[in-house]
């Protein structure tokens, strides 16, 4: 049972890393935290430092010593009063300690939470980069396709081998945005050429290329490249502050152990913006209690790298928890923090790990889970997961180690069905029509309301059933399952690239709009050459009778069939390419490729790398020998098993048979020939280097 000290303490915390932490400086596997409290445990606080700063611990402890007798007297009641009593002596971690204590202190005694103490609004759930240490490049690679989560991803370099390094990640993650951080690993002129090199793979920010005592040089090497340069080993204070910012440097990384604790992050916040620059707020390996700390700040910055509690085993503290990429702030005063028991270290740690491995495909399940205490200080297991299999497995892993469980499932007998009523709507990544397209919803598609937003009520998150993607859809575009004008069962498909709706069945009535090929509809009527379709939110539209297929005689996934299909696909050729597109509106390459197999009957999953694990290989020559009309042929690079490496498959093609492909690509911006025949006019070197093999559907 732990006691509340009587007067300041400290206590050595070894903090193991998950992944041995290759920097510039050196490999790390481990790293020593100091945990600080104040008298009777008013106040918390962390001091944890890198080696490569080389600060003895005898001069943090020397610090706090001669701190424990001004402790037990009075103690600051004003944040104003902080920075005075801890002084400006002594290793920067030190001192971040004890101001952190203090601040805790002065926030718990008030009742309120930290940002609260400060000034500061409310924090809203903020998004943080991910940390990728150097590894060989496959590792590396591995580690960002396990992190998918998470669409800014921090890549530590300076080292050999550089550039095969962010190629690799960047063929692994290719919607990453990338943060290139050298540790100071480069000299000026090194910097220059080796960001040179790395620019062609998308990087958006080179973080501390040079030693941190050259600030001229940090300036020189952002004269000579587009790319923005920021500061992180180079700025611990105010000084240093005002030199780079002479020097021409436009960001800075702050971190509360390297510039001292919370006053001073906010002086140089403040000092910062008043000189132009932009901010970050980083963290070093250290534990919850100071990530939480520095996240109450968060409205104060224009990037957030507050990774540190997922790279780290059995962190000794519950604090800010993770939903994938996003980071909440724990209720309660003070910084909110609380100490963890082993149980619940072990259930973390297996919590974060399903949601980095087995549920971290995140366009077909949702993990939301972590472990959250009441108002009585009671840990429970808490959060949101999918399906009624994911909750049995949190739940057993719970029960094991004595912990109470609140679980919501969002797919199950009681999730409310809807059906869409628009002819194409757009699947979105978040509730706003500016975010990006996943995938499209077409005209009768079934789904499933996960939730609905709790202030844009306007948007739900839903389950295209289709093929199991998540994603955003207006409210508007769907139909509920109570609606009387619920989708009769469909007897006809589309099998042009447009069947125009009439408002009567003659040609020269009111055009009510267009229908899509493969479209699944319910013929009511016929006259004069025409069907009356009965669509789904109630309206009746006149198609030409020649523009639909019987479902009884639609084309068999026999060699027979493959070659109806095509036919029927050809006149698509030079349709515009669209991102999460499934219409002539626009294709994308896997939404094309599943759109042609659904013409059969044969539902493939969205997304290439999903439709490559889901065929049967065949086998085929460089040149596509061995191809049959039907198969796809998909293009990527060759995955790592052994380094936790899947293929990374981007793009699919329909094969015509032999080298002969049809696809769509965002290189031509339509849906186009090509070959795998060198000989060809219309041969792609480029896809050829990629090419990663075939596989067939049909029966």
């Amino acid at each position: 049972m732990r006691h509340p000290p009587e007067t300041l303490s400290w206590e050595k915390i070894a903090v193991e890393i998950q992944v041995p932490f290759h920097l510039a400086h050196g490999i790390c596997q481990r790293r020593t935290v100091h945990w600080i409290r104040l008298p009777r445990d008013a106040g918390w606080g962390e001091a944890t430092i890198p080696p490569y700063y080389r600060i003895p611990e005898a001069e943090m402890v020397a610090l706090w010593s001669t701190k424990a007798a001004a402790a037990a007297g009075p103690l600051p009641e004003h944040p104003e009063e902080i920075p005075a009593w801890v002084g400006r002596e002594g290793p920067a971690p030190a001192r971040c300690a004890l101001d952190m204590a203090l601040h805790d202190r002065l926030a718990r005694r008030l009742g309120i939470p930290l940002f609260a103490l400060l000034g500061l609004p409310r924090p809203r759930p903020v998004t943080t980069a991910f940390t990728i240490p150097i590894a060989a490049p496959e590792k590396m690679a591995a580690m960002a396709a396990r992190a998918s989560a998470f669409a800014r991803l921090k890549i530590k370099l300076g080292s050999d081998n550089d550039p095969a390094r962010l190629a690799a990640i960047r063929r692994a993650r290719p919607d990453a945005r990338l943060i290139v951080d050298a540790n100071a690993g480069w000299s000026p002129e090194r910097a220059v050429a080796c960001i040179t090199e790395l620019i062609p793979y998308g990087i958006e920010l080179v973080e501390q290329p040079v030693a941190a005592d050259d600030p001229a040089g940090m300036g020189a090497v952002q004269q000579r490249i587009d790319v923005p340069v920021m500061a992180d080993e180079s700025v611990c204070n105010l000084d240093d502050l005002e030199r780079l910012a002479a020097a021409g440097i436009r960001a800075v990384n702050l971190k509360l152990q390297k510039v001292g604790g919370i006053a001073p992050c906010l002086e140089l916040i403040v000092r910062a913006r008043q000189l132009g620059m932009q901010v970050m707020l980083g963290c070093m390996i250290e534990t919850s209690l100071g990530v939480t700390a520095m996240a109450h700040l968060s409205p104060l910055a224009d990037w957030i790298d507050l990774d540190a509690p997922l790279l780290v085993v059995h962190d000794p503290f519950a604090g800010v928890r993770y939903d994938g990429a996003r980071i909440h702030l724990p209720e309660g005063p003070g910084i909110g923090i609380r100490t963890r028991s082993r149980e619940e270290s072990d259930v973390a740690a297996t919590l974060a790990r399903w949601g980095q491995t087995r549920y971290q495909d995140r366009r077909v399940t949702c993990f939301d889970v972590g472990l959250q205490a009441d108002g009585e200080g009671k840990v429970r297991v808490s959060g949101a997961v999918l399906t009624p299999d994911q909750a049995q497995a949190v739940t057993h892993l719970a029960d094991t180690r004595g912990l109470a469980v609140a679980l919501q499932t969002r797919l199950g007998e009681a999730t409310p069905r809807a059906w869409v009523r628009r002819v194409v709507t757009d699947l979105r990544r978040a509730p706003t029509s500016l975010s990006e397209r996943l995938n499209q919803a077409l005209l009768g598609d079934a789904v499933r309301i996960l939730e609905v937003h709790q202030t844009r009520e306007e948007w739900c998150h839903v389950q295209l059933e289709r093929d199991g993607y998540l994603g955003w859809l207006q409210q508007a575009a769907l139909s509920p399952s109570t609606d009387a004008h619920r989708p009769e069962r469909a007897t006809h498909l589309v099998r042009t690239a447009w069947a125009l709706g009439y408002a009567n069945p003659t040609a020269d009535s009111r055009c009510l709009g267009r229908l899509p090929m493969g479209l699944q509809v319910a013929v009511t009527a016929q006259a004069h050459g025409f069907c009356r379709l009965h669509l789904t939110g109630g309206a009746s539209w006149w198609v030409a009778s020649g523009d639909l297929l019987a479902l009884a005689a639609r084309p068999s996934p026999t060699a027979e069939g493959i070659q109806a299909c095509l036919e029927l696909v050809a006149p698509l050729t030079g349709v515009p390419y669209l991102w999460g597109g499934c219409t002539p509106y626009g294709y994308d390459c896997s939404g094309f490729t599943q759109m042609f197999w659904a013409l059969m009957g044969i539902r493939l999953m969205r997304d290439a790398d999903q439709q490559f694990d889901q065929g049967r290989p065949v086998e085929m020559g460089r040149e596509g020998q061995g191809c049959r009309p039907g198969d796809l042929i998909f293009f990527g690079k060759e995955g790592a098993p052994a380094a936790g490496i899947a293929h990374q498959i981007p793009h699919v093609a329909l094969s015509l048979g032999g080298s002969r492909y049809l696809h769509a690509n965002g290189t031509s911006w339509n849906l186009r020939h090509n070959s795998l025949d060198p000989k060809a006019v219309d041969y792609r070197e480029d896809l050829h280097a990629d090419l990663m093999g075939a596989r067939r559907y049909r029966r």
